[in-house]
């Protein structure tokens, strides 16, 4: 999405309730897509947006094993890989890259790792560090 009309739409909806950032964000199994889609630079740009408007993050990155799962589908069905497939720089362990680049300098802490799904998928939750919050 441009990163204007993004922008555009965020606060729009955000300013009809009065507010700045969302309470808490929920990133489902789409962050390998992103990544795939959009490459290194695409996920960070994507979470660095999120933690400029989420004062709360929950996170549920997909394995690298998943990552490799859907370019050997896309060569079973005789397409192309992924653009950036072979050219991702961040990879490995995700959970752990996601929450590097979550926490660099600061902007976010990780508060709680849930376990992994029957995927085999961890639930990070990670608090903002650069917007307010309210005490409940």
């Amino acid at each position: 999405m441009d990163p204007g009309a993004r922008e555009l739409l965020f606060s729009t909806y955000l300013s009809r309730f009065r507010r700045s950032a969302f309470d808490m964000g929920f990133c489902m199994s789409v962050t390998m897509w992103i990544h795939l889609n959009h490459g290194d630079d695409g996920l960070v740009e994507f979470l660095a947006y999120l933690l400029s408007r989420c004062k709360y993050l929950l996170v549920e990155p997909q394995p690298w094993k998943c990552y490799r799962a859907a370019a050997r589908r896309l060569r079973k069905l005789g397409r192309n890989d992924f653009d950036h497939f072979r050219s991702l720089a961040i990879n490995g362990d995700m959970a752990e890259r996601i929450t590097e680049i979550l926490t660099e300098d600061g902007a976010m802490e990780r508060v709680c790792c849930f376990g992994s799904t029957s995927w085999d998928r961890r639930l990070l939750l990670f608090k903002s560090n650069r917007l307010a919050h309210k005490q409940l």
